[in-house]
């Protein structure tokens, strides 16, 4: 039963990490939009690295 407990808290651990990753992205992406002369491959890869992340965010959501 305490199993249940410690990796509840490393699930919601792992979680939280993730959706800080996912949260600083979005703010990178913004960032790099607002400038003068966006460096397009560089906000596709950031969206797609952010992508990953929101994935990984779902797939923690529906399976626990």
């Amino acid at each position: 039963m305490q199993e249940g407990k410690t990796g509840s808290a490393a699930l919601n651990s792992h979680l939280n990490t993730l959706k800080k990753k996912h949260l600083q992205l979005k703010k990178r992406i913004s960032e790099e939009q607002s400038r003068p002369f966006v460096d397009q491959t560089s906000v596709a890869a950031l969206k797609k690295e952010k992508l990953v992340l929101k994935e990984q965010i779902t797939h923690i959501h529906e399976t626990a």
